[in-house]
């Protein structure tokens, strides 16, 4: 009985022995440091891109304002929202690049009076002789808002929202002769907009309008395709037109905006600070497009006669035909564009 005792306990003290080796032998993990906050990853912020569609050349006032606008976004949102843009019609002609942005395939456009389709109230800018000064034209977009009432009700029905009116300029009539009383003005192939207005307005004066894109109207010029055109200062010198149309009349005949359109998903797309962000960015671009625009009217005019360009200054015979010739379509856009009446009078009283 005492040895099976000594037998037991020796196997215990054995078996003792045993796991103590093993326990004092396993390898002890340290514990997981806890994470902190400089080591957990951090998401990069979402970028954008705003892709601006225009057809004016990139030494325009109006492409200008467009860089401005684009360095005003780009280092308010620390570049994370990026703006391209594209001069020269490079993403189509102004109808193309209308339905782009409507589509959402491109974020922005700088349209014309071609987007009445779904604002009709649009096409009253583009009235012949509706404003008749740089000040007058200020009143009825600054102060009045007018772009806000030409413009209602364009998201639900285009897609895109109107971020403000910049201006093209006063439009004169260059050609390829001289062209010093109304008379000269018939049988006159003058390029237009494929616009209906645009038709009517060179019909009026007894000139055969030729509607067709900005970007085949000089190879058009060269070859002698139209005799004429009609489009501000700056732009014939941008475009040089100045190169293949030796004349121009000082006609002032419209005052031409420019509508800036952005794709109203995009717009939803972004935060609210961004979005204002964009908003306060075009303001702050159409002023200054507004602003050289005006100044530099009378530096193209120089620029045009000292490359050969003779500019003829209508007499008061000549400038009063103009003006009236056009009355004979008042009652053809008051039936066409619903409203027209009243905002013309409205924007006739701020003279």
């Amino acid at each position: 009985m005492k040895k099976r005792n000594v037998v037991f306990l020796l196997l215990l003290v054995f078996t003792l022995s045993l796991v103590l080796t093993a326990c004092g032998g396993a390898k002890q993990e340290a514990p997981a440091p806890a994470s902190t906050s400089t080591d957990a990853k951090v998401e990069p912020a979402k970028t954008y891109e705003i892709k601006v569609a225009t057809w004016f050349d990139p030494t325009h006032p109006l492409v200008k304002s467009l860089e401005k606008f684009k360095e005003i976004i780009e280092t308010k949102t620390e570049g994370n929202v990026k703006v391209s843009i594209f001069p020269s019609s490079q993403l189509g002609s102004e109808d193309t690049f209308i339905d782009s942005v409507k589509a959402g395939t491109v974020e922005m456009g700088i349209s014309g009076t071609m987007i009445n389709t779904y604002a009709p109230l649009i096409a009253v800018a583009e009235k012949p002789y509706l404003f008749q000064s740089w000040d007058h034209a200020k009143r009825a977009y600054f102060d009045e808002k007018i772009g806000d009432i030409m413009a209602e009700g364009i998201i639900d029905k285009a897609g895109f929202r109107v971020l403000g009116e910049s201006v093209n300029g006063w439009r004169m009539i260059s050609s390829s002769k001289k062209i010093n009383t109304f008379e000269d003005l018939k049988g006159l192939r003058l390029r237009v907009p494929n616009v209906p207005y645009y038709i009517k307005m060179a019909e009026a004066w007894g000139a055969t309008a030729t509607p067709m894109s900005l970007a085949e109207l000089f190879t058009a010029l060269e070859q002698k395709v139209v005799d004429g055109q009609d489009n501000p200062y700056a732009t014939v010198k941008t475009s040089s037109f100045y190169e293949v149309q030796p004349y121009m009349v000082h006609t002032g005949h419209l005052f031409t905006p420019n509508f800036w359109i952005l794709n109203e998903k995009f717009f939803q797309s972004l935060s609210e600070d961004y979005q204002k962000i964009v908003e306060d960015a075009a303001v702050e671009a159409i002023l200054y497009n507004w602003k050289i625009s005006q100044e530099n009217e009378e530096a193209d005019m120089k620029f045009l006669e000292e490359h050969g360009v003779k500019i003829v200054m209508p007499d008061e015979e000549f400038k009063t035909k103009l003006v009236e010739s056009q009355k004979v379509n008042d009652a053809w856009w008051f039936e066409k564009y619903p409203g027209s009446e009243e905002l013309v009078k409205k924007i006739d009283s701020l003279k």
